[in-house]
């Protein structure tokens, strides 16, 4: 048996997996127009390009009406200040997510309510809603993590339970589709992000939908300092007063971008069925295969998970082992409740799990998962070919191989000292 890279092998792989983002057909003729157009700004608010571009995300995504916007941060605010929350109130979300939806709660003077993630779904565990619910409850905001859906009918029936809003994050979940219905149309309002990782992107950008008026005047009228537009029917005006207008460059490239979400969708669905198929034969790992009713799986991460026998050893080592191989393997994300950059943001939070309720101390499912199971492929390897896949599966299996067999050793010694790659990662 070969000895691993990490341990001074030859890598199974040399030769790079297609880059992302990627420039293709018609993206420099949209940024030219937008630079011949002359009005480069958001104002006036939708400007030209920025409104043709909300039309057709919307209507992609079922939904009537999309306000664009600088960046997904601002679009997790946003959405949740037009869906209705108030300062003093509370919002339901789960811990395993980006740190911006989380502390746009805060930024907005409300309270985090942090749910552990469901062990058999690894998203948001839908059974602690009723355990996380208070007088001060607002509303629900559910992440479709790495692009997996969760369940919206317990959620809806939930809020209209309890009069509450439901704002979908969809901003790792382009294109995704429950049971036929794209996601972002199933709450109140959605938000979406463009920034330089996610599926559709333009560098930043941000983007919330609605299939209710009254909340999309709203969010029009945060983006763009509580100006009052033409068609509103009454004064809608906000205590914070912002610019969060995107630009007609954003725009533009956006408009591009779209153009090929679709064939860019169907490559990763044909690309991660090999990759599930072929992991599947490997002992102690295997992949999160989509939700069931999941019609059009989204796939912004491909999710490897570690069994017993390895993670028993150290998510680290394999993540270290698998990019020696050659293959852009990732971390994956914090929870949000243990991550180094929410420290100060914290003091209100409160956390709900299975086994402690409301007021728990941890979240015991997100943290096991997160640092000792989960291993991330990036999206973009996704758009390569099935060589590039059967090289995946060769990598893991060698890792595996090895971390068990001839590298057993080291490997055990390396998890001794090594420190998380978390720490040295850009996803931290």
């Amino acid at each position: 048996m070969d000895n691993l890279a990490l341990f001074g092998g030859k890598p199974v792989r040399t030769t790079s997996f297609p880059d992302w983002p990627k420039a293709g057909k018609g993206d420099l003729e949209a940024l030219k127009r937008a630079l011949e157009a002359g009005s480069w700004g958001g104002h006036p608010e939708p400007n030209t390009e920025a409104a043709a571009f909300a039309e057709k995300f919307a209507a992609r995504h079922d939904m009537k009406y999309g306000i664009c916007m600088n960046t997904g941060t601002e679009a997790n605010r946003i959405s949740m200040r037009a869906a209705g929350l108030k300062p003093g109130q509370e919002v339901i979300i789960p811990s395993y997510n980006w740190i911006s939806p989380i502390t746009s709660v805060t930024v907005c003077g409300s309270n985090p309510v942090v749910v552990d993630i469901d062990p058999d779904t690894h998203l948001m565990d839908l059974t602690l809603l009723e355990a996380a619910l208070s007088d001060k409850t607002a509303g629900v905001v559910s992440m479709h993590y790495t692009g997996r859906i969760v369940p919206p009918e317990p959620i809806l029936e939930f809020c209209k339970k309890h009069n509450l809003f439901y704002v979908e994050d969809a901003a790792q979940a382009h294109g995704g589709r429950w049971k036929g219905k794209a996601v972002g149309s199933f709450g109140d309002a959605a938000a979406f992000s463009f920034q330089s990782s996610k599926i559709l992107t333009a560098g930043e950008g941000g983007f919330v939908g609605s299939n209710n008026l009254e909340v999309a005047n709203r969010a029009h009228a945060m983006v763009d300092n509580n100006r009052q537009k033409p068609w509103f029917m009454e004064e809608v005006r906000f205590p914070e007063v912002s610019n969060a207008r995107m630009s007609e460059f954003l725009a533009a490239l956006l408009s591009s971008q779209l153009t090929r979400l679709d064939e860019e969708q169907a490559i990763r669905q044909k690309n991660t069925r090999l990759l599930h198929d072929y992991l599947a034969e490997i002992p102690d790992v295997s992949s999160l295969e989509p939700v069931a009713d999941e019609t059009t799986p989204a796939y912004w991460k491909f999710v490897i998970t570690l069994g017993d026998a390895l993670a028993g050893i150290s998510k680290d080592v394999f993540l270290r082992a698998l990019m020696a191989e050659g293959i852009p393997a990732e971390p994956g994300h914090v929870p949000v409740h243990i991550h180094p950059r929410t420290t100060l943001s914290r003091d209100n939070w409160i956390l709900v799990s299975r086994q402690e309720g409301r007021g728990a101390k941890s979240l015991p499912v997100v943290e096991h998962l997160a640092t000792r199971v989960h291993v991330w492929l990036p999206h973009g390897i996704l758009l390569g070919t099935e060589k590039d896949m059967e090289d995946i599966a060769t990598a893991v299996r060698k890792v595996r191989d090895g971390m068990l067999g001839v590298n057993s050793k080291e490997s055990a010694e390396l998890a001794k000292t090594t420190r998380q790659v978390w720490y040295e990662s850009a996803e931290v």
